[in-house]
This record gives structure tokens, C-alpha cells and sequence, in this order.
């Protein structure tokens, strides 16, 4: 929510641009759907490790770096179109 915040306030003093929004409630609302995306997208390869039974610790490649990046893209998608 903060860095929604943040780039809200950057773009409105035309530093960082985003196209797709223009009003705070949008900023903060992609903010923090981004947040909660990327801990979702952790919570979902943590429950394979599991099934899988990979110890807490242990690297489970190439998840472990995508991850957050699956939840986030999944999630925020339909914000941007």
C-alpha cells in the first residue's frame, strides 16, 4: 500500500508513469493487491514443497525465485486490463 503511495505521488509530479492509472484508489488498490499476490504466490509453492516433502530451508528451483512473480502476475492482471 505504500509503494501504491508512493508511485501515486511520483505521478503526479510526472517522475514515474503509469498508464494504466490516474486516481489514488487505484494506486493504493494495486499496492495492495500487489502485496498480498506476491505472499500468495509464496503461500502456493510452500504448500508443494510440502506435498512434495521438501524441508523448510531447502531451495525448490525455479520456484523459489518465480514464485512471487507467478501470484503477482496472476492477481494484478486484471487491474492493468
Amino acid at each position: 500500500m505504500i509503494t501504491g503511495l508512493l508511485q501515486y505521488f511520483l505521478h503526479q509530479q510526472n517522475i514515474f508513469l503509469i498508464p494504466y492509472f490516474n486516481e489514488l484508489n487505484q494506486f493504493i488498490l494495486f499496492g495492495v493487491i500487489g502485496g498480498f499476490s506476491a505472499l500468495f504466490g509464496d503461500v502456493i509453492e510452500s504448500f508443494f514443497k510440502r506435498q512434495l516433502n521438501i524441508k523448510p530451508g531447502k531451495p525448490f528451483i525455479p520456484f523459489d525465485q518465480l514464485d512471487y512473480l507467478i501470484g503477482f502476475s496472476l492477481l494484478t492482471y486484471p487491474l492493468i486490463h
